[in-house]
């Protein structure tokens, strides 16, 4: 099982951040979960000081209980994202939100070492305030997209992007940028031989859509061989103030 922490950070109330934990069932063979040691003091929107370690559990057959596996160093970490390539390498991403004043960061992915029985440093991500990862496999393609939240205290218009895995270069490469306002949550899902991909917005007190839909079956390359945007299905809008944190497809 794996636990995850995320905050939602209060602007108007000198960017005091609420922490939740979700559990979710993986199929990792490590059956382990990871977690962020929450700072004592709040995040300030002048300096982003918001430096914690990322800690990954292991649960212990024999006592009963998660115990610590490995701490990472980490500033900012909001999401942790694990999944596996084709391969067979086990893989872990965090979304970075800033450090040292400064939204436009690195995110980072690393990679599990059978040998040393550890997480390694795989490969920097250029963020820009990422709160989100959603892993998803089109067919054999191994994709990651990320949420950019904002680039700066009144700024909350990146790009958010989606990478695919190149088992040539042995590295993730952008596909494509979607234009995003406050963007929070990515989560993919499949109809049948369809795949599809929702972003949602949190707005900044902004008319923009709550949550879009992409169909992502066809994403492919133009001949300049830069990511062609796919298929945009549906857009959904509440209204001004759109505060829409997370979705979730579900089956009845």
């Amino acid at each position: 099982y794996n636990v995850e922490y995320s905050d939602d950070c209060d602007a108007s109330n000198n960017w005091r951040c609420t922490w939740y934990s979700a559990y979710e069932k993986t199929s990792n063979s490590k059956n382990a979960q990871e977690s962020i040691n929450v700072p004592s003091a709040p995040c300030t929107a002048a300096t982003l000081t918001c430096a914690a370690t990322s800690q990954i559990f292991k649960y212990s057959e024999t006592n009963k209980r998660f115990e610590i596996f490995q701490t990472l160093s980490t500033t900012g970490a909001n999401k942790f994202e694990s999944f596996t390539l084709a391969d067979g390498k086990d893989m872990l991403a965090v979304a970075f939100f800033g450090a040292g004043g400064s939204y436009s960061t690195n995110s980072k992915i690393f990679k599990y070492n059978t040998n040393t029985n550890q997480y390694e440093f795989f490969q920097d991500i250029a963020t820009k305030g990422a709160v989100d990862l959603e892993a998803f496999r089109l067919g054999d393609r191994q994709m990651l997209a990320v949420s950019n939240y904002q680039v700066g205290p009144t700024n909350f218009s990146p790009k958010s992007i989606v990478l695919e895995y190149n088992s040539i270069s042995n590295s993730f490469e952008k596909t494509f940028e979607i234009s995003s306002t406050g963007a929070r949550h990515f989560e993919s899902f499949s109809i049948l031989d369809h795949w599809f991909l929702i972003l949602t917005n949190r707005g900044n007190n902004l008319r923009v859509p709550a949550a879009t839909i992409y169909d992502v079956t066809t994403l492919r390359f133009d001949a300049n061989n830069s990511g062609v945007l796919p298929t945009k299905l549906l857009v959904h809008s509440s209204g001004v103030g759109d505060n829409v944190a997370r979705v979730r497809y579900i089956v009845a």
